[in-house]
């Protein structure tokens, strides 16, 4: 089924009002053995929302060595939200929060000499492109008209789910997440180009 979300005078989901009460559960935290449990004492607070980051320091350890199994399996936590009723918001890093160590960065960044985060270095952006490309790779995002939250997937169950949330055919799937990713890449080119031309003046 395909939910329609609008932002008008108020939060509009499949045309009728909406309020959104959301309480953070980071999966992360907590062991997936009791992921099910915290989230139906979630929903059982009155929640119909739960919110999660995603750090980027435990899903790439090291350079290139990516984990999205265990605790770290975003795909299983939000299937089991869904199965519960619940809504997903998903808060994607690069830097998350102030109280994860290093705001959620790989520590590795630190490593490359003259490395700058969280601003328009190119080497920086480079780390933020190959880590998001990876991530959207194991998570299908789901970004049709109006549409509320994301839903996190596995790449073996993303086309065959998605396709019937939405009524998206697979092939066009694999058509939007290319296309988002080369966005990504352009977007990336052109702030580089603006901050080099700012610098040069």
């Amino acid at each position: 089924m395909t939910h329609t979300f609008e932002i008008k005078d108020n939060f509009y989901l499949d045309g009728k009002p909406f309020q959104i009460i959301s309480g953070g559960i980071h999966y992360f935290r907590v062991v997936p053995e009791y992921w099910k449990d915290r989230l139906e004492k979630l929903k059982a607070m009155g929640c119909n929302t739960v919110e999660t980051y995603i750090p980027w320091n435990m899903h790439e350890p090291n350079k290139g060595e990516f984990h999205f199994n265990g605790m770290l399996d975003i795909a299983k936590f939000v299937k089991t939200a869904q199965e519960l009723g619940l809504w997903v918001i998903i808060r994607p890093s690069p830097y998350i929060c102030a109280e994860w160590e290093f705001g959620g960065l790989p520590y590795w960044l630190l490593k490359e000499d003259g490395m700058r985060l969280r601003c328009f270095y190119p080497p920086f952006l480079q780390h933020v492109k190959e880590y998001y490309e990876k991530l959207l790779n194991n998570s299908v995002n789901l970004y049709t008209k109006g549409t509320l939250m994301q839903y996190g997937l596995r790449e073996d169950q993303a086309l065959e789910i998605v396709s019937n949330l939405t009524g998206i055919a697979p092939e066009k799937l694999q058509e939007l997440r290319a296309e988002r990713i080369n966005n990504i890449s352009e977007s990336m080119s052109k702030s580089n180009e603006v901050l080099s031309t700012m610098i040069s003046r």
